[in-house]
């Protein structure tokens, strides 16, 4: 599919590919998981770094599309739950938020090279800084629900939608704002509206 949307400069081909293969690795990890060997990690790591490189692999001819580069920014998205859940099997230890913290640093590297990279349209440039962004601070304000658990979800849904305005004023994309705008009235609906907020603690 990678090799098809080369050939034939498909944008968002290998999303495609992307929700083919995850959808394989969530199937087989359903049916048929080895809970007690590393095989499955590296399939995972590898899928991982497979499409976070593809668009830099081929930048030239990528440059002006946005989907080869949202898609390398999703593949963290994917891989994230199956890495967390066999790291957690394997090796249950109570640092849980390194593991996301972990994801974040190919998205901030990914952003830092297209930064320093050979320019391209402001529009198609503004929407890869956006992609990479916003899924970089995704996976630093999960570190604190994955880590603490329970109430802190909303907390971070509060702390992303206040990175993603912030961002917002640097990378002037709309997506983020709109993003930000609703992660911040899901936090204040979870708040205001849900009656369990007040019994939390005594």
């Amino acid at each position: 599919t990678l090799g098809l949307a080369w050939v034939l400069r498909l944008a968002w081909l290998p999303l495609l590919g992307l929700i083919g293969v995850a959808l394989v690795e969530y199937t087989w990890k359903a049916r048929s998981f080895p809970g007690d060997s590393l095989i499955p990690l590296y399939w995972y790591i590898g899928f991982y770094v497979l499409f976070s490189v593809y668009p830099f692999l081929f930048r030239k001819r990528f440059s002006a599309m946005t989907g080869p580069w949202a898609v390398a920014a999703l593949a963290g998205l994917a891989q994230f739950p199956l890495v967390y859940d066999t790291l957690q099997l394997r090796w249950p230890v109570d640092l849980k938020g390194v593991i996301p913290a972990l994801f974040a640093i190919a998205p901030l590297v990914s952003l830092m090279a297209i930064l320093k990279g050979e320019t391209t349209s402001k529009e198609k440039r503004l929407n890869q800084l956006a992609w990479f962004g916003g899924i970089a601070l995704l996976f630093l304000t999960w570190i604190l629900p994955i880590q603490l658990d329970r109430q802190w979800l909303t907390v971070a849904f509060a702390l992303e939608g206040i990175a993603l305005l912030r961002l917002f004023h640097r990378v002037p994309h709309p997506g983020l704002r709109a993003t930000g705008v609703v992660l911040l009235c899901i936090a204040f609906i979870r708040l205001a509206l849900n009656p369990a907020v007040l019994s939390y603690y005594p």
